[in-house]
């Protein structure tokens, strides 16, 4: 509540050597805070011994992130950042590389709910190429409708585990150029990209780059994209592939139809490596919508393989993003 406070409390935490920050979370002020709060916050980012810094909502701009950075970069600990839910734009991707390059010790990125833009959220990608210790990023809700710019090799680090681009504009062109980056990566595991309205189209052209190499993606969010059921047979045809290996589906909120759930739920005794799959507020029609209810499908060749599929709409799993994406903590 009190901000000019707030800022001497984070310099007289800066200058005590005897306390040892592991962890500050800042998240939500009334009021845009002064230019001193963020030069006083900047001096307590460079605690040695911080590994976890949440700061979420703000109002940090591409003013306020410099003094910020000049304080991250010396962060020699830091293992988390989340700039979630402020206002950050394509100005700031200079002081955001500079972070991201400049603490080898960051792990998880946090940049959902800001306005980087295209053409921000490509450089963020790009700056993955010289931050192989990055594991985790978030940039979802940032307004993003092409990955044109971005590095081709950007998503190809061996260390890279999740990126999330939920809640963008992508589309099907978008898409394709997803799925130019997805060629070749064989470290990532989960992918997040509901919300996009890639399309059955869309859809089809990612899958169909999952199936053309190795990967190691294991947990896919498609929710809220428009797939219909021309969409269920191209994922039904990634999903029986031997090379396969997801474990994670999520579909729900996509105007599949009686006719495409079918075909996706007919085709789950054939598939070996899938364990869940959320199905929810499909559009399926009475038949096949059990709404609140789950049920396994065995394998055919397996009686220990099951599949559990849900499709209550109420409650999903909220679990399952925070499991597979450590550092992206969408709304």
């Amino acid at each position: 509540a009190d901000l000019q406070g707030a800022a001497k409390l984070f310099e007289a935490l800066a200058n005590r050597a005897e306390i040892e920050l592991d962890s500050v979370t800042l998240d939500g002020s009334a009021t845009r805070p002064t230019e001193d709060y963020f030069v006083s916050l900047s001096e307590l980012c460079r605690a040695p011994t911080t590994r976890v810094l949440s700061l979420s909502d703000l109002w940090i701009d591409d003013t306020s992130i410099i003094p910020l950075s000049q304080g991250l970069v010396n962060a020699a600990q830091l293992t988390t950042l989340t700039l979630d839910w402020n206002g950050l734009t394509e100005s700031s991707i200079p002081y955001l590389t500079e972070v991201m390059r400049g603490v080898p010790s960051l792990r998880t990125l946090d940049l959902n709910h800001n306005r980087l833009g295209s053409s921000g959220g490509s450089e963020i990608l790009t700056a993955l190429t010289f931050s192989p210790h990055i594991t985790s990023l978030g940039l979802g809700s940032n307004g993003i409708e092409s990955l044109s710019t971005a590095d081709p090799d950007c998503l190809k680090g061996e260390n890279l585990r999740t990126i999330s681009l939920k809640d963008n504009r992508l589309n099907v062109p978008g898409s394709v150029e997803l799925s130019k980056l997805l060629q070749g990566c064989q470290g990532l595991t989960s992918l997040y990209i509901s919300n996009n309205l890639i399309g059955s189209d869309g859809l089809c052209v990612i899958t169909s780059t999952l199936l053309g190499a190795p990967n190691s993606l294991r947990c896919l969010d498609a929710s809220h994209n428009l797939i219909g059921p021309q969409g269920c047979l191209d994922l039904v045809s990634y999903l029986t592939d031997p090379t396969c290996r997801l474990l994670k589906l999520d579909v729900s909120s996509n105007p599949l139809t009686e006719h495409g759930y079918a075909t996706l739920t007919d085709a789950l005794p054939s598939v070996t490596s899938l364990k869940y799959l959320q199905a929810y507020d499909c559009d399926t029609g009475g038949e096949y919508d059990p709404r609140g209810k789950s049920f396994e499908v065995q394998h055919e060749t397996s009686p220990h393989h099951s599949v559990r599929v849900d499709t209550g709409a109420a409650g999903g799993d909220d679990d399952d993003e925070e499991e597979d994406d450590e550092g992206s903590r969408d709304s």
